[in-house]
């Protein structure tokens, strides 16, 4: 949770899970997380976009990310990877 602080603006919201390893984010409204998958992909990192968890569509703007191994130094820096697309996708 504190590298989510750190790594994406504070219009992300972050799900507090209680077990498990997989955290659901939900960023801005502005920032497609299908387009962010795809850039995501071109870095290789993978995390789901939000669309692929609803019939509707609904979270257009929502990503899960797996966090097995929180202290894997790849870990952190994928996650500001994935946080610096996120700016830059919103400011488009």
């Amino acid at each position: 949770m504190d590298a989510v602080r750190e790594c994406f603006s504070r219009a992300t919201r972050a799900s507090s899970p209680e077990g498990g390893y997989f955290l659901w984010l939900q960023l801005p409204r502005s920032v497609d997380a299908l387009a962010l998958h795809r850039l995501a992909l071109a870095c290789n990192i993978t995390l789901a976009p939000g669309q692929i968890f609803s019939t509707d569509r609904c979270f257009t703007h929502c990503v899960r990310i797996n966090f097995g191994d929180g202290a894997d130094p790849r870990f952190a820096s994928a996650l500001r990877t994935v946080g610096e697309l996120v700016t830059q996708l919103s400011t488009n």
